[in-house]
């Protein structure tokens, strides 16, 4: 029903890091019929985390919103550190291990999907209320990305165009696209 976003605040409840320097660099709060649920995005340069942190962010951003948790990115590098000792979330088995493990109803989609059937997907459960994490390319959109970067995406505005949060705050600068735009234009193809 609603989408309203906050940039560079603070949480108290540490889900956007515990450093002192540590913020949210969005926060949003959706409406939906059935309640509301806010959103916490952590900023890609917060104390302690790794590099390329940004699909990190995505995700533990939508497992908290939809578990009502309140974890860190830095929790879920932590995870990703016991399995393998690098801490890089990457790849489905990873994704697959982190649903699991924090008990998140999601489905990771890989190499068995396209960008066609990519697009179907994502608005299935954005047409439910579900948020969707997809990755975009730098190559084909910008203003998006430098290469590859993840958004976790949470609805549309009133022309339609997709509302989307991501760990560094591009999406207040970023050109205005549709789903189909957006799927069809920026996501990466790998």
């Amino acid at each position: 029903l609603d989408i309203n976003i906050q940039y560079h605040v603070k949480d108290s409840k540490g889900r956007c890091g515990k450093g002192k320097g540590d913020y949210c660099a969005a926060v949003a709060t959706v409406k939906y019929t059935t309640g509301t649920v806010k959103y916490y995005m952590g900023y890609q340069n917060n104390s302690q985390l790794l590099g390329g942190s940004c699909r990190s962010h995505a995700f533990t951003c939508g497992m908290n919103a939809v578990n009502n948790t309140k974890y860190s990115t830095l929790d879920l590098q932590n995870y990703m550190k016991s399995l393998n000792g690098d801490g890089v979330f990457k790849g489905k088995t990873k994704y697959n291990a982190a649903i699991s493990h924090f008990n998140v109803n999601a489905k990771a989609y890989f190499n068995e999907t396209s960008i066609s059937k990519s697009y179907s997907l994502a608005k299935s459960a954005l047409d439910n209320g579900q948020p969707v994490m997809i990755f975009v390319s730098g190559n084909k959109c910008s203003d998006l990305a430098n290469s590859h970067h993840a958004l976790l995406l949470l609805g549309y505005d009133s022309n339609d165009n997709v509302i989307f949060l991501d760990s560094c705050g591009r999406y207040k600068n970023a050109k205005k696209r549709n789903l189909s735009q957006l799927i069809n234009g920026c996501m990466s193809p790998d």
